[in-house]
């Protein structure tokens, strides 16, 4: 044998002994390979499974948004039930996730929605195959593929309910459900957690439901956020589980909650995007200060700079005044600056991204909706090791 060869055995046979450079070189290892490694041998299960390296690993990947995942509201079963869209526009990986990901994890369930997302994680909803009326909510992890069903909250009325999902990638086992019902002018707020496996009633608050909505929450600093009719922000701490109010953007004073508009989270960061073609065709990028004490204007982006790029959408319009954008994602990337991804409607819509580092845009991918399924929502895609 070569000295070059037993040089080279003698190095592999150092790496493979080393618990901790295993480790360290598994850290970079995306969460959907990790999950893989485990077969390789008892030992490097035990690594992967430990609990350390599951918080050193979410924690590292955490934010890493690969794409967005379109689910589709249908009343029936449709396939796919959804579609993955990568922000680089890999179309080869974006056929190849559409087919992995898969909500038929529910026993005698006719078809499942996605209801909200946080940090990787998807909560979703599936109804009954033999019974409509019979449905039940569970947490899905799409890069693991395992999933955990949910009771039913305490007090359940279908008429007038919004859920919303908390999950920090420092507590790989914990995440936490909040229901929000509004009744009268009451706000009823209950809570899941998975260490305990039960709902509990966290608040009852008088809140004017003709200026409040909650349809859509982002977790963020650990609290629950929403945006309202005519802008009023509401915050729901899930460990004091306390609801309060919290500054608003200031908001054109004709902008209304029927304007395009998103809201989300991003890098550790809480953005309100807001768009009003009626005024000056520009998104404003709102940032929300970590102590609440107001918001900012990040960015500013005219969308008649982009257009005309897009003569078709022009054509089909007759003009950009009436052209339909919806925002579907806001993403900060390390040493990139922020991304949007939006979605220009038509048969077929187009998906763009626009780069504030560099002004740059980029299309991504044609999209439209299968027949008879016109409606969808878009949740972000992240990779995660958690287990349940």
């Amino acid at each position: 044998m070569s000295s070059s060869l037993q040089e080279y055995l003698s190095s592999a046979d150092l790496i493979a002994g080393n618990d901790d450079l295993i480790t360290e070189i598994l850290l970079h290892v995306p969460a959907k390979f990790v999950i893989r490694l485990k077969l390789v041998s008892k030992r490097w299960l035990s690594l992967i499974s430990d609990h350390n390296f599951l918080v050193r690993h979410n924690i590292k990947n955490a934010g890493s948004i690969s794409g967005l995942i379109i689910s589709y509201l249908q009343g029936r079963q449709v396939s796919p039930s959804c579609t993955y869209i990568p922000i680089d526009g890999n179309q080869e990986s974006a056929l190849a996730l559409t087919r992995e990901i898969t909500f038929d994890h529910v026993p005698n369930s006719s078809f499942s929605k996605v209801l909200h997302s946080c940090n990787g994680l998807l909560l979703c909803w599936a109804q009954g195959h033999m019974e409509p009326a019979a449905h039940k909510f569970y947490v899905f992890n799409p890069t693991t593929n395992q999933f955990s069903t949910l009771p039913l909250p305490l007090i359940y009325d279908r008429s007038w309910t919004s859920f919303c999902l908390a999950y920090e990638p420092s507590k790989p086992t914990l995440y936490r459900v909040v229901c929000v019902q509004l009744c009268e002018s009451f706000c009823n707020i209950q809570m899941y957690s998975s260490d305990t496996g039960v709902w509990e009633m966290s608040c009852n608050n008088g809140i004017d439901e003709f200026t409040s909505e909650f349809y859509h929450g982002v977790f963020w600093n650990g609290a629950i956020h929403w945006i309202g009719f005519s802008g009023h922000c509401y915050c729901f701490d899930v460990d004091q589980k306390c609801l309060q109010r919290m500054p608003s953007p200031l908001l054109p004073e004709d902008w209304n909650i029927c304007h395009s508009h998103y809201f989300e989270e991003s890098l550790g960061n809480l953005y309100f995007v807001a768009f009003d073609n009626t005024r000056s065709s520009n998104f404003i990028v709102f940032e929300m200060n970590r102590d609440y004490s107001g918001w900012f204007v990040k960015h500013q982006l005219n969308i008649n700079t982009i257009l005309p790029a897009f003569p078709d959408i022009a054509e089909r319009y007759h003009g950009f005044d009436n052209v339909c954008i919806s925002i579907l994602l806001v993403v900060e990337i390390e040493g990139e600056g922020m991304k949007l991804v939006m979605y220009i409607h038509g048969e077929p819509g187009k998906v763009i991204s626009y780069s504030f580092g560099d002004n740059a845009f980029k299309k991504l991918c044609d999209f439209g909706c299968y027949s008879g399924v016109p409606w969808w929502n878009a949740f972000k895609y992240i990779e995660t090791s958690s287990c349940f």
